[in-house]
């Protein structure tokens, strides 16, 4: 018999997704008292910047280390993940999600949060940005190096 194991960034989301207002539907439980606001540790943010048509940045700093992800999507069944590209295997303090996959010209809700390394799932509330249309995105796109 083969045994299922599941990895702890996997435990990770299914924590964040539950704190966020999902389900774990069975997989594992959580203490309420194991989930604090997220604005107990944050120093800056978090904030959207760097908004196109199809992409937008998080900005946010912690002063405790923590493994963070974003929530986001249309409404506040959310349905999408970013995490941090750099946090090189563990927790980190100035994170910088990307958004990828956006509509344009649309408006997003998204909740910062993560988990320290004590085990604690800190949830940030929903916050809204709107993506910019297509033809404006065009136009605020830096301009590339002319090589010829």
């Amino acid at each position: 018999m083969r045994r299922l194991v599941l990895g702890p960034a996997f435990l990770f989301f299914c924590s964040f997704l539950w704190a966020c207002g999902g389900t774990t539907d069975g997989v594992g439980t959580a203490d309420v008292s194991d989930i604090a606001d997220i604005a107990d540790i944050l120093t800056a943010g978090p904030s959207v910047t760097d908004v196109t048509a199809r992409s937008a940045t998080v900005l946010a700093a912690t002063n405790v280390d923590v493994v963070c992800a974003v929530v986001y999507g249309l409404t506040t069944d959310y349905g999408q993940i970013a995490t941090d590209l750099d946090m090189g295997g563990g927790g980190h303090g100035d994170h910088r999600p990307m958004l990828l996959g956006l509509q344009p010209d649309a408006e997003y809700h998204y909740s910062f949060g993560g988990v320290g390394p004590d085990g604690t799932v800190y949830r940030g509330k929903d916050s809204t940005f709107r993506t910019l249309p297509l033809a404006e995105s065009a136009l605020s796109a830096p301009a590339g190096r002319n090589l010829a």
